[in-house]
């Protein structure tokens, strides 16, 4: 997960490029399933839906413990199989506070 802050803090605006960490569970069978993000000290999750007949998902996101608000998108891709990956694109946002990015990861197969 890779993304762009930009923040404002009496008149001063600052923008970094920062890195995170994301996980999607996700259950096909009922095409929902879990985001959690962390990025920037802040943990945001939702619950992201899949439209049937498709490879995308997407939802939005609430930060823990705090006001901050956002949405992710995404899709499902593979090589050789069905779901072998995840990428999509993110936004946050809260009172002087914004960032977006992208995020890939890979499945994890089960023990």
């Amino acid at each position: 997960m890779l993304g762009s802050v930009l923040s404002s803090n009496g008149g001063n605006v600052t923008r970094e490029i920062k890195q995170g960490t994301f996980d999607l569970g996700w259950n096909f069978g009922t095409r929902v399933g879990t985001m959690d993000m962390s990025f920037d000290q802040r943990n945001y999750t939702g619950t992201m839906t899949n439209p049937a007949g498709t490879n995308i998902f997407g939802g939005g996101l609430n930060q823990t413990g705090g006001n901050g608000t956002g949405v992710a998108s995404g899709a499902f891709v593979n090589h050789n199989g069905p779901a072998g990956a995840v990428i999509g694109n993110w936004a946050f946002q809260e009172s002087g506070y914004r960032a977006g990015g992208i995020f890939a990861g890979g499945q994890i197969p089960p023990n």
